[in-house]
Order: C-alpha cells, then sequence, then structure tokens
C-alpha cells in the first residue's frame, strides 16, 4: 500500500507539468542533505588531443551556495541544483561510488580532498568508479581522461581548505547535457551558465537543463536495474507489460536493502524485481512521489513526543526526554479518483496545490494541522480540503538508513479532521483553561495516548481520523488504575503533584470524548461505562451544598464529591494530628481503595474520627457526609457494577480540592493534603 501510495502521489505531481529545473530541484538533495557541498565546486575542463590524449584545465572554484553568518545552513543556487543535480545515498558510505550520475557532478568530502591533493593516484582512484556509471562514459572513446585530470585537479587542491564540494567535469563529448555556445551566442533560456571555457576562451559551458532532466531519469531507471531487471516482464501496480526493475532507489530508506521491515526478504539482491516489479512509467512516478514524501516529512515536537510515547508511570518523570523516540510523520493528499488526471487544467491546479504542502513558508490559505495530528507545521491546502480528497499519513522513526514503520493511515477524510479540530478540541482547550493545565493546549495525540496509553496510540488515532467509535471502558480503567497509582505517592511520601496531573488529564480525555461523540454521534452514552456526568466546577458546588446542584445521579458523580469531601476534612485531620487522613484512617499499609473502603472508612468515620479529636466541623461538611451516606446506599449496585468510574471520580474530586473557590477561599493554597491545613469557621 505504502509503494502503491508513492506512486499515486508521483503521478500527482507529474500532472502540474513542472519545468526542468523545478522537477531536477525536487528530484535531488541540492536544497537540504547535499547543500554545503554547492559552496565550492572544482570545475575541471577537457578536450581530446588524440588518441588516449587530453587537453585539461582547472577552472576557478566556483561558489554555487551561501553559508549562513552562523555557519549552520547553506543556500544554493537553484540553477546551479538542477545543472548539477547530487542524490547522496541514504545507506552504506556516502564517500564511496553508488547508483548512477546523470552528469559528471560528484559530491565531495574534506577526507577525499586531503587525499587527492597529496596524491594524483587519489584522484584517478576518485573518478574512475564515478565515471564507470556516469551517462555517456565510453572506456575506449574516454580513455586516458582520469590520468589527465589527476595532475591539474590535485595541483589545485593543495593548499585549499579541505570541505564539502562539488567535482564537475566539463569534458567535450561526454555528457550532451553539458554544451559550449558559441562565441558571442546567448544561451537559450532553458540553458544553465556553468563557466566560461579556459580551452576555447570566448565559449561559455551550459547546460541544457531538458537533456539533464532525461539523462537523470536514466541514472534512476539504472538504480532500479542493479537489483533485479527483466527485459518482459509485468508491472506489480499496472499491470503493463514490458521491462520492469525492482523499486530499490538508493536515496529511498523505505526501500533500502537494509530496510527491518516485517515482511519476508528471501529473493536475492539481484533478483528483487522477481518480487515487486516496476515498468518505467511507474518507477518514474516513485522517484518523484518519494522525492516528495522525503520533503514532506516533518518531525514530531521533542515535548509532545516525551509526553506521548514515555511509558514509565505518570509520577517517574525522570530523563523523559531522552528515552522519547524521535517520531516523524508525512502527510500528503491524492484525489479520491485518479480520472481527475483527465482534466489537465484540474490536474495542473491539484499539483501545484500538493508542492504548496511542503512548502515551509508561503503556504496560502488552509488548515493548519499540528494540534490534529501532532507533526510540526502539518498544512492541508484549502484546494486540498475537500471530500473529493484523502489524507494519507506515515508516522515513522530513521535510523542511519533503516526506518521502523509505526503507522499507515489511509483514506481520510479531510471534513472529519476539520471538525476534530473546529468542534471537539476547543472544547477540551477551554477546559484545560479552567483546570489551570500549563502545558498548552492538548492535541489529539496528547488526548489519545493519556486515554488509552501509548501502546494503543496509533489504532486509536486512526479510529478517531475515521469518526469510529473510542471505547470509554478502557479509558475509564485507565484512568482508575493510574490515579491510584499516583495516589499510593501521596499517601506514601506526600507527593501531592502526579495525582493533581492525573486527574486533569483524566478530565480532559473524558471531555475529548464526550466532544468527539457528540460530534460524529459514535456510541452510546452509558452503555460502555461512560456518561454525561457534570463538570467538575459543577461536582464542586454539590459537594459544598450548592441548593441550585440536583444529587449526584452517576456512580463518577459520587466518587467525585466523595473524594472532595475527603479532601476538605484532611485538612483539618492534618492541622490537629500532623498525619494524612488516607494513610492512617482509610488505607494503612498501602492497601489499595475500593468504594467500600470510601464508604465504611473514608466518608463513614468522617463525624467518629472528628469527635474523637475534637475537629470542629461545619455544619456543610456534617450535612454533605450524611447525604452521601445515603445516596451511597441508593445506588450501591451501580457503584459496585462501575466501581471504575466510582474510584476515578473519588480521585479527581480529591486531586482537584485545590482548584474549589472553598479552599481558595480558606487557605489561597493547594488543598490536597498533607502540605496545606484548612480553617474552618466555628
Amino acid at each position: 500500500m505504502l509503494l502503491e501510495g508513492m506512486v499515486r502521489l508521483g503521478r500527482a505531481l507529474e500532472q502540474g507539468d513542472l519545468p526542468a529545473e523545478e522537477l531536477l530541484v525536487q528530484l535531488g538533495d541540492g536544497l537540504v542533505a547535499a547543500a554545503a557541498h554547492y559552496g565550492r565546486a572544482w570545475l575541471v575542463e577537457a578536450r581530446p588531443a588524440g588518441p588516449g590524449r587530453w587537453h585539461t584545465a582547472v577552472l576557478p572554484s566556483a561558489e554555487w551556495a551561501i553559508e549562513d553568518p552562523d555557519g549552520r545552513h547553506w543556500h544554493p543556487i537553484r540553477q546551479q541544483v538542477a545543472a548539477a543535480p547530487v542524490v547522496l545515498a541514504v545507506g552504506g558510505n556516502r564517500q564511496q561510488a553508488q547508483g548512477r550520475y546523470a552528469v559528471p557532478a560528484y559530491p565531495i568530502w574534506p577526507p577525499q580532498q586531503e587525499e587527492m591533493a597529496a596524491r594524483p593516484d587519489a584522484v584517478m582512484g576518485f573518478l574512475r568508479p564515478r565515471l564507470e556509471r556516469t551517462y555517456g562514459w565510453d572506456p575506449a572513446g574516454f580513455a586516458g581522461l582520469e590520468e589527465a585530470i589527476a595532475g591539474g585537479l590535485s595541483q589545485a587542491m593543495t593548499g585549499v581548505e579541505a570541505v564539502k564540494g562539488l567535482v564537475v567535469l566539463l569534458v567535450e563529448g561526454l555528457s550532451p547535457a553539458y554544451v559550449l555556445t558559441q562565441p558571442g551566442a546567448i544561451p537559450p533560456e532553458d540553458r544553465v551558465r556553468l563557466a566560461p571555457s579556459r580551452l576555447e576562451p570566448g565559449r561559455t559551458w551550459t547546460a541544457d537543463l531538458e537533456a539533464v532532466l532525461q539523462q537523470f531519469w536514466w541514472a534512476k531507471w539504472g538504480e532500479g536495474q542493479e537489483y533485479g531487471f527483466r527485459e518482459d516482464g509485468e508491472c506489480s501496480l499496472c499491470g503493463r507489460r514490458g521491462p520492469v526493475v525492482s523499486f530499490y532507489a538508493k536515496a529511498w530508506p523505505w526501500f533500502s536493502l537494509r530496510w527491518e521491515a516485517p515482511l519476508p526478504q528471501e529473493l536475492p539482491h539481484n533478483r528483487l524485481d522477481e518480487g515487486v516489479g516496476l515498468c518505467e512509467a511507474c518507477y518514474r512516478d516513485l522517484t518523484l512521489g518519494g522525492n516528495a514524501f522525503q520533503a514532506l516529512k516533518r518531525p514530531m515536537p521533542p515535548r509532545l513526543s516525551a509526553e506521548v510515547f514515555d511509558a514509565a508511570p505518570v509520577h517517574d518523570r525522570r530523563s523523559r526526554r531522552n528515552r522519547a523516540p524521535q517520531i516523524l510523520g508525512v502527510a500528503y493528499v491524492l484525489p479520491l479518483l485518479d480520472n481527475t488526471w483527465g482534466d489537465p487544467e484540474r490536474g495542473a491546479e491539484v499539483a501545484r496545490a500538493l508542492q504548496r504542502l511542503g512548502e515551509r513558508e508561503g503556504k496560502g490559505a488552509g488548515r493548519h494541522l499540528s494540534d490534529i495530528l501532532g507533526l510540526e507545521d502539518a498544512f492541508l491546502p484549502e484546494d486540498l480540503a475537500d471530500d473529493a480528497f484523502r489524507l494519507y499519513l506515515v508516522y515513522f522513526s530513521e535510523q542511519q538508513a533503516d526506518a521502523q514503520f509505526h503507522a499507515l493511515m489511509e483514506d481520510v477524510l479531510p471534513s472529519v479532521v476539520g471538525r476534530l479540530q473546529d468542534e471537539v478540541l476547543p472544547t477540551v482547550q477551554a477546559l484545560a483553561e479552567t483546570l489551570q493545565v500549563r502545558s498548552g493546549p492538548p492535541s489529539l495525540l496528547w488526548l489519545l495516548a493519556k486515554a488509552y496509553g501509548p501502546r494503543y496510540l496509533w489504532q486509536s488515532l486512526e479510529r478517531a481520523l475515521r469518526a469510529g467509535d473510542l471505547e470509554a471502558g478502557a479509558m475509564v480503567a485507565r484512568a482508575a488504575q493510574e490515579l491510584a497509582a499516583a495516589a499510593r505517592l501521596l499517601t506514601v511520601d506526600g507527593h501531592a503533584g502526579p495525582l493533581r496531573q492525573r486527574a486533569r488529564e483524566y478530565q480532559l480525555t473524558r471531555q475529548f470524548l464526550h466532544a468527539y461523540r457528540a460530534a460524529f454521534g459514535a456510541g452510546q452514552a452509558g452503555e460502555d461505562g461512560l456518561t454525561m456526568i457534570r463538570n467538575w466546577q459543577a461536582l464542586q458546588a454539590l459537594a459544598d451544598g450548592d441548593p441550585g446542584q440536583e444529587p449526584a445521579t452517576d456512580p463518577e458523580e459520587l466518587g467525585f464529591v466523595a473524594g472532595h469531601l475527603v479532601a476538605r476534612f484532611g485538612r483539618q485531620y492534618f492541622a490537629r494530628t500532623g498525619k494524612d487522613y488516607l494513610k492512617t484512617r482509610v488505607l494503612p499499609f498501602g492497601s489499595s481503595l475500593t468504594p467500600t473502603l470510601v464508604h465504611d472508612r473514608a466518608m463513614g468515620r468522617i463525624q467518629e474520627v472528628a469527635e474523637k479529636l475534637d475537629i470542629h466541623l461545619v455544619r456543610v461538611l456534617v450535612h454533605q457526609t450524611g447525604k452521601w451516606l445515603n445516596e451511597y446506599r441508593r445506588m450501591q449496585d451501580d457503584v459496585i457494577r462501575r466501581k471504575e468510574a466510582f474510584l476515578a471520580g473519588f480521585w479527581s474530586g480529591y486531586a482537584l480540592y485545590d482548584l474549589a473557590p472553598s479552599a481558595t477561599k480558606e487557605s489561597g493554597s493547594q488543598a490536597v493534603p498533607p502540605d496545606d491545613v484548612e480553617q474552618e469557621e466555628a
């Protein structure tokens, strides 16, 4: 499916009728990975002087790229990038000759320059294997060329600082793309000026970009042939019969020979075409699509990656950013039907919109989708935002030449993405403000990871993007478990922060699921353990005796009220004894909380303990405690059946007490004991 998607993406881009310069810039690595090599171009001119003899001249080195003052980025000249396209291999030793070369333009690294400056034979060792892989090379017709070039180039490099660069050979008759103009002639518009000739003064070396492009396709087709070729085969994608090659490409890590995918690979490397064979048209589209894929690659922000993929418990945040993997993603859009290409004008519009996907600036109108997709600078152009198109998502990690695949999501409706962004997330983000969440507006990936855990992130993300049903029972059960784990830290060593944090996260994920179901109608309220309950502020008002609030009607509401009341009494208990109420009276010896313990020990003994310790209880606390005990007896069967929801509510009410208006008025500080003491008025 991934292979077919890359081919379709390339085919879509091909409809844009892009000029040769633009295609060559997109297909090569010159603007990014190989940009520094254009900072110094070693130009060597040669013309025949007889059999096996050559006239040569080393031209002044050219600067085809400008370096930022801070030395962090290079900005190559686009025309020169197109005239001398460079594709760096993803795997293996980049300093070795690999693949095919469309034109005699070869990247060079500092150690190679140092060696070539020291020894002319190193120049020959550098050139020979590359020339053998270059378009137009004929060993007989160009005999002695390496030897003729070696001495002059070695001497030119002597005493020059070794940096990344480019060796470009301007050899008469070698590359049809590199041609000399006639004296005084003005080069055509599709020609790029390379350098004035020293061997033939008055003439200029130029690059014919259309010819460079054709030679580039020859080079890519040759790369595929290295690992499998059949003169008469059937294309695995389009079914066309004719010459087919393997899908191998040296610049495309997903289909490199080192890819450790969960797929059997039993064919010899020189017969990969027997597994997947592509015709020339599909292979060309794969090349275009693969390069577009690389240009669309975006990282997940480090902070989000740490929050989403840190599998440690909520209370263990040490070195979390160092443990989080580097997640990358690509989002691209394709028409639902390929018959879009029957309309050339529409096809060109789509191709131009697809190009804007990869642009960092000047994208035009559209949606910024970072909060939905979790990727920096994710963008959906307005032209591609209707349901005549589908969104495709790929999440992966890269290590050297190996790509580790995480998730592939196909046929996502742009309208679903829009509703998630416009209808669902705003309600959660508004709640985050009232809960005083400081980590920024919650994103979709963050919410799903907190709701279901990193193990089920990709599965739940795909369901959400397809407007499918998101299970509530698993979310509630996980929240109850994590809240209980965080509560044990509180009762053991007094750390209240993790419990407060997890309680806030649970309120946000709960609100998200309610808003999601309201938007898409997925799931039925109450059938899987999730019902629409009042927000945390209304439940606090209920616990504090607000006459405008109806009694609790749901086990989770009942649990929240209990947690709030226990936290309130716990302040007074700590003020009197210096001890934690839950730890000493409810959960001795680190036992786990149950609904029965909440009823019998936490709530049922408040008045008894207060009398023994001479703790004055305000009237509202006495009244609300008695009222709660009656409500519990009435709802006991529901509470036992939905104990996870009850306990999640209890710990939420307990942890969020520090946000209660009464707590603020009484102490002006956090309310969860044992750190704070409640001062009740007599």
